[in-house]
């Protein structure tokens, strides 16, 4: 027959063995989850400063470049300029030695130029359309 103390229970379920095998197993999974998350974590912090590392180099050369050209651009701009100022001063050279003929030739310039906005005037095909629809 049953006894009083008896309640059900499975013999493997009862008492405080079981009790301390559930919490010794649940220790040493906590502390291999630690150990695992130490590792990832020594991982992760080698290649944060590899990656770290890698993006100060780029950034380094990035600004050498930069650095680099703009004196480029600066020399580029100096030598434009000065090309620029012999070429005036030779111009202006030029129309002192030779007054009558840059008159001259400025002259026949603005005559083409005139003669070219002339014959391209929207108002003369305009006109020549009026004509010769009234026809």
């Amino acid at each position: 027959m049953a006894n009083i103390n008896d309640r059900g229970e499975h013999p493997r379920t009862m008492g405080p063995a079981k009790t301390e095998g559930v919490s010794g197993m649940a220790g040493q999974v906590k502390e291999k989850a630690s150990e695992l998350v130490s590792q990832a974590g020594s991982r992760l912090g080698g290649t944060w400063e590899g990656a770290k590392q890698g993006v100060q180099q780029a950034a380094c050369s990035v600004e050498k470049t930069a650095k680099n050209a703009w004196e480029e651009v600066q020399s580029g701009a100096a030598t434009v300029s000065s090309t620029a100022q012999e070429a005036l001063q030779d111009f202006s050279g030029f129309v002192r030695r030779h007054p009558v003929e840059c008159v001259a030739a400025g002259f026949v310039l603005g005559c083409l130029c005139g003669m070219a906005f002339a014959a391209r005037s929207p108002a003369d095909h305009m006109t020549r359309r009026m004509s010769k629809s009234s026809a």
